[in-house]
């Protein structure tokens, strides 16, 4: 058994590379249920009906059975992480795991090497939480989808599989959770009854998707080697969770140099996100930015540009980088087109996005 901790969270490791315990130090709450086990990789069968490649049974994720690992090793690093490296088999498969708490992090990270070699089997990692909710809250593309993890109804039966993208928040009426990932996309979720009598907390079983083995139409469909990224974020905020995610899909390039960003944005009121910056299509040396709103509110958000852009001008552009707006849509971009760029001001609708030109 190993314990590790940094002031804000601590977490129990067991011989068998399972997370036993994860505590929000600062909320004293505990997030792993009573009696289950954080970590678990779990093997299921994969043998869809009609299309093996792009179906999965909603009986599959009823018939999974654990794989056994083993903690090989605990250290910590120059930074002042504690590492924690876990190694599960089974068969010709290998999963490397490390677990890792940075100094001061708020969030527990997962990093998974798998030499991966099976047939008609689906892989997930259990990620069950403290947290009893209703729904869970999913990242997608410019917004944000809640789906049921309490089945009340044939339809909600039918959303056994969620499309997950870089995160998930399962949230009760005063803490939450989430899990962030590298962009893993799929996952189920499902209520944990619990039993006080028998020492089982209640809860949510959260699973994120990992692999497949179709054998149709490639025999060796993902057969080899890959590499996976997720992290469990106790008492987990909006703003805390998409930083979160951001910084697990974009990490930091540290051999690149230093400089300062060529386009920010301050956001003064609600939440909106600068997405990314780019140099324009048509070769004519403009920056192209996209700025969305994503808690489904309403933000206010000032333009900045690095020095050497000082004295362009920023103007709204269609999604193609074009000059025409829609009418039935709402403008974001704040006084007139072709305005001093540093400075403009930006007021985003819920889940609204704005693609601006900046003129050089």
């Amino acid at each position: 058994r190993v314990r590790i901790a940094n002031g804000r969270l601590s977490a129990t490791i067991e011989a068998d590379g399972t997370v036993s315990s994860l505590t929000d130090e600062a909320h004293d709450r505990e997030l792993v249920p009573a009696g289950a086990a954080l970590g678990r990789y779990e093997l299921m069968k994969d043998e869809p009906a009609v299309w093996d490649a792009w179906e999965i049974e909603r009986e599959s994720l009823l018939m999974g059975r654990g794989m056994n690992g083993r903690v090989t090793g605990a250290r910590v690093d120059e930074s002042g992480a504690a590492i924690v490296a876990v190694q599960t088999r089974d068969g010709d498969t290998v999963i490397d795991t490390t677990i890792t708490l940075r100094p001061g992090a708020a969030q527990l990270d997962f990093h998974a090497d798998i030499d991966w070699h099976e047939r008609e089997r689906f892989l997930k990692v259990d990620l069950p939480l403290a947290v009893t909710a209703e729904r869970a809250t999913y990242d997608c593309q410019y917004g944000l989808v809640t789906r049921p993890i309490v089945k009340n109804s044939a339809s909600d039966e039918a959303k056994f599989e969620s499309c997950t993208n870089r995160f998930a928040i399962i949230a009760e009426p005063n803490y939450a959770a989430a899990v962030v990932n590298g962009s893993i996309y799929g996952s189920d979720a499902a209520p944990i009854a619990g039993n006080g009598p028998l020492g089982a907390g209640r809860g949510t079983m959260f699973r994120l998707s990992l692999l497949s083995a179709p054998t149709y139409p490639d025999p060796r469909t993902d057969i080899g080697r890959h590499a996976f990224d997720w992290a469990v974020v106790p008492g987990a905020t909006l703003d805390g969770t998409i930083d979160a995610a951001c910084a697990m899909n974009a990490p930091v390039l540290h051999d690149a140099p230093v400089i300062d960003p060529l386009v920010s944005i301050d956001t003064t009121d609600g939440t909106a996100v600068l997405d990314w910056v780019k140099l324009a299509d048509d070769g004519s040396g403009d920056l192209i930015a996209r700025v969305y709103e994503t808690a489904g509110g309403h933000a206010t958000a000032r333009l900045h540009v690095a020095d050497r852009l000082r004295g362009t001008t920023v103007r709204e552009t269609g999604e193609l980088e074009d000059n025409e707006l829609a009418d039935d849509l709402p403008v974001a971009l704040a006084g007139e087109a072709g305005q001093p760029a540093d400075g403009a001001t930006l007021k985003l609708g819920p889940f609204q996005l704005a693609t601006l030109r900046i003129e050089r």
